[in-house]
């Protein structure tokens, strides 16, 4: 799935909602530098998982997490403490 990439207009409207005030050449210059970072995600969500023919998918944690523990260890202060 590609992402979709941001409008000049809306990151324009960004720039403000953060109180920057940026002009054309600015945010053209801020687009450019992204696409690359656009170009990185898309090939990760793409990309196939090491030693698989499926795309990669969100990790899941096992049905048993967090495991608990196998022991007790229970922590009491020195008499020196006391």
């Amino acid at each position: 799935m590609a992402v979709r990439r941001p409008t000049l207009d809306q990151l324009r409207s960004v720039a403000e909602d953060l109180g920057m005030h940026m002009g054309e050449e600015e945010l053209k210059s801020y687009d450019e530098l992204m696409q690359a970072n656009y170009a990185a995600y898309e090939a990760r969500k793409t990309s196939t998982a090491p030693g698989t023919s499926r795309p990669r998918s969100r990790a899941q944690l096992p049905a048993n997490w967090p495991a608990k523990p196998s022991h007790s260890r229970t922590i009491s202060a020195s008499p020196a403490c006391r």
